[in-house]
C-alpha cells in the first residue's frame, strides 16, 4: 500500500518539473543576462531598489559601467495611476483600481537597442473605507509595494521569450567583421 502514495508523488513531481513549473520569483535567466548594467531614469527609485534586489537573488551580477556587461537593462519609466471604480450606497467605501505600468528596454554594449521598448502593467483593486483612510492608505502603500516586485518578475519572465533570447544572441555587426 505505501508503494502507491509513492508513485503517485513521484509522477505528480515529474509533471511539474516537465511542464516548466517554477515557484514565484525562481524565474531562471539566459547566460547572457548574469552580468547586466542596470540603468534608471531615476536610479534611487523604489522599482529600481527591487529590481537590484530581485536580480541579486537570482545571481545576476550588477556592474557599475556600461561597457563591462554585453547587456543594459534600461527601466525607462514607473507611473502609477489610481481611479474610483464604484462607491457603496451610503458613500462609506470606496473602490479604487490601481494601474501600475513599467516601460523597459534591453541595450547593447554600445548603447544601441536590441528590443523596442516594452511595457508591463498591473492592476489591483481596493476598498478603502472613509471612516478609516489611515488604514487604507497602509493597504494602498503595501499593494503598491507588491505591484513592483511583480512587475520585476513579470519583466524578467519576459526577458526569456523566444524573441528577446533570439535579439539578446544575435551577432553584431563588430563580430561579424
Amino acid at each position: 500500500m505505501t508503494l502507491i502514495p509513492r508513485l503517485v508523488t513521484c509522477c505528480i513531481f515529474a509533471l511539474l518539473i516537465g511542464c516548466g513549473f517554477h515557484l514565484r520569483g525562481q524565474t531562471s535567466l539566459p547566460p547572457q543576462l548574469k552580468r547586466i548594467y542596470l540603468q534608471s531614469e531615476t536610479p534611487f527609485s523604489l522599482l529600481t531598489l527591487q529590481f537590484q534586489q530581485t536580480l541579486k537573488t537570482m545571481g545576476v551580477t550588477i556592474v557599475e559601467q556600461r561597457q563591462a556587461a554585453p547587456i543594459t537593462l534600461r527601466l525607462m519609466a514607473d507611473t502609477f495611476s489610481q481611479f474610483a471604480t464604484g462607491t457603496s450606497t451610503t458613500n462609506q467605501l470606496t473602490t479604487y483600481t490601481l494601474n501600475y505600468t513599467v516601460s523597459y528596454q534591453l541595450l547593447d554594449q554600445q548603447g544601441k537597442a536590441l528590443i523596442e521598448p516594452r511595457q508591463v502593467s498591473i492592476n489591483r483593486s481596493f476598498t478603502a473605507n472613509n471612516n478609516q483612510m489611515l488604514g487604507s492608505t497602509n493597504e494602498q502603500t503595501l499593494l503598491q509595494q507588491d505591484m513592483r516586485r511583480e512587475a520585476a518578475m513579470q519583466i524578467l519572465n519576459q526577458l526569456n521569450a523566444k524573441a528577446i533570447m533570439k535579439a539578446i544572441t544575435k551577432p553584431t555587426a563588430n563580430e561579424d567583421q
